[in-house]
């Protein structure tokens, strides 16, 4: 800090490692098949990030830089996938056991990943802010930023030779676990191949360059009365590419090139009409553009999910036209009450459908046509004094905080209407296919709510928090080819979290210790058509526990 100048630069370095054992069994309806996959996986993650501030204040000018380079990267070799099967036929001489005859699927199959992901974020802005009058203040601005991506997925499947299958001396081998089955020694003896599943689209480059320039000013026409107008401007080459990997190219074309303007302007009113009150009103016009993962067209898991997903080259900006308006109540310092009323007109959302190839569930993105959303939320901060009581609480008090928001939401599909989609070759069909008139957007639910409860010292760090949240169920996933969406119920959850300032050696030490999906919550996503319901990512969450140390020196 030199005089009323402030610069500040900031590192920031992260790296996380996930190891990964999953274990599915079921039965297949139609065969009467039992079927048992196994699936193994690491994960690395890093993120590289430096950023520099500058505020420069000269007078009533306000000038900010900012500058930023930020590299993560997504490691995720050897992910390994196997599956065995059990007939249960009388005729089957080995219909009572699991074996593994690495026919792609049909008895059994295993396969082997190698994903890599690296991207560099630059960024950069200017902002300038300047008071003509007490009453009139103007600022403009312009900001880039370039995103760079590559990304490889190469999978293998082992294939065995068809006297594999009819050999009886091979069933011995078939039964064995994963370790000795895919030993080198077996694969070499039987001849078991290796073949390249991902060979059209094993890599990927994506691009997105925006540059964005605004304009806008602050006016207060009367003492209790502001108005805030802008416009911002913005350009945006966004490409997605398959990227040669051999030397006689084999990939499928799945490209995509967006090239867009778009003007967004947007406007504030603020009343305040009686001491502490105030009502607010805005509309604005903003955007929403695809991201990288839902335009690769290539096939990718999430491990926070537990799902498949690959990307649709042909996604499309959504346009969002938003309205809000709010009352809010500061009755007291740090407490407030707020209502609020939003609605949001959308033109080419992007929602997420899933289809089914066989024992697995992929989901990938198309842009419905539009849909409309409006809906309501309250809420309310509030302080209560205990040192009344004595003792312990002499120098604490109670914060409760509460919130709900109560949504809906319509896609709209209508005659004529068409999505473009891509499976293996771009597909242009009538958005109906995809999606209903009428129905939710994907990820929204109706209704939402959280209540917070918690003990706070006003002289030291002290803090224990009860965090309660509900969400009604919401659409995840269209369902293709007709079915019915997947639905997620989230349900009802508490959590607990302590804060504790700490002495050591003189220095303060910040203890946090957090207790997490205390109900128990299970993890549901399921399809329902009238009293029939199919699960199709039900799993138990458990409770977590979590303790950490920070020190400041």
């Amino acid at each position: 800090e030199f005089g009323s100048h402030k610069l500040r630069l900031t590192n920031l370095f992260i790296r996380d490692t996930v190891k990964q054992g999953r274990l599915a069994s079921g039965s297949e309806v139609q065969t009467g098949f039992s079927r048992m996959n196994q699936d193994t996986a690491w994960f690395e993650r890093q993120l590289i990030d430096t950023q520099f501030v500058g505020e420069l204040r000269f007078g009533d000018l306000g000038i900010d830089l900012r500058g930023s380079y930020a590299n993560s990267q997504r490691e995720a070799p050897y992910e390994t996938s196997i599956g065995y099967v059990r007939t249960n036929r009388a005729t089957d001489p080995y219909g009572a056991y699991y074996v593994n005859r690495l026919n792609n699927g049909q008895n059994g199959h295993a396969s082997v990943a190698f994903s890599d992901l690296n991207e560099d974020l630059w960024f950069g802005s200017l902002d300038a802010t300047y008071q003509l009058t007490p009453r009139l203040g103007v600022a403009a601005g312009y900001s880039f930023n370039d995103t760079q991506r590559q990304s490889t997925r190469r999978e293998f499947q082992f294939i065995a030779p068809s006297d594999f299958n009819i050999n009886t001396q091979s069933v011995g081998v078939a039964m064995l676990r994963p370790d000795l089955l895919l030993a080198p020694g077996i694969i070499d003896f039987y001849k078991i191949g290796l073949v390249e599943t991902t060979q059209s689209d094993p890599a990927f480059a994506a691009k997105l360059r925006v540059h964005g320039g605004y304009g806008k000013l602050n006016y207060e026409p009367i003492d209790g009365l502001s108005l805030d107008l802008g416009v911002r401007y913005e350009k945006a080459r966004q490409s997605v590419n398959p990227v040669q990997v051999f030397a006689v190219p084999s990939n499928s074309g799945a490209s995509t090139l967006l090239d867009n303007g778009h003007w967004l302007p947007a406007a504030t009113v603020t009343w305040e009409f009686a001491p502490r009150m105030q009502v607010r009103a805005n509309a604005s016009r903003t955007i929403a553009r695809p991201q990288f993962r839902e335009m690769m067209f290539q096939q990718y898991y999430d491990p926070e999910s537990d799902r498949l997903y690959r990307g649709n080259p042909q996604l499309n900006d959504s346009r969002l036209t938003n309205a809000e308006a709010r009352f809010e109540w500061y009755f007291a310092p740090e407490q407030r009450l707020s209502l609020a009323g939003f609605y949001k007109k959308i033109d080419r959302p992007i929602e997420a459908y899933s289809s089914f190839t066989g024992n697995a569930i992929e989901t990938s993105y198309a842009n419905a046509p539009r849909a409309t959303l409006y809906g309501v939320e309250a809420e309310v901060q509030k302080y209560l004094d205990l040192s009344g009581m004595g003792g312990f609480f002499t120098t604490r008090r109670l914060v409760a905080l509460a919130n709900y928001t109560y949504t809906t939401s319509k896609v709209q599909v209508r005659a004529g209407d068409t999505v473009a989609v891509y499976l293996g070759r771009v597909s242009v069909e009538p958005a109906g296919n995809y999606f209903t008139d009428g129905s939710r957007l994907t990820g929204q639910s109706d209704h939402i709510a959280n209540l917070q409860l918690g003990l706070e010292d006003t002289e030291k760090l002290s803090q224990q928090t009860l965090l309660l949240s509900y969400a009604s169920e919401r659409v995840v996933s269209r369902g293709g080819g007709g079915m019915p969406d997947i639905i997620e119920r989230p349900g009802l959850r508490l959590d607990f979290v302590v804060r504790q300032g700490l002495d050591f050696l003189g220095q303060q030490v910040d203890f946090k210790f957090e207790a997490r999906n205390l109900t128990g919550q299970r993890h549901e996503e399921f399809q329902r058509a009238g009293a029939n319901r199919i699960e199709t990512n039900t799993y138990d969450v458990g409770r977590s526990f979590s303790a950490s140390l920070s020190l400041k020196f």
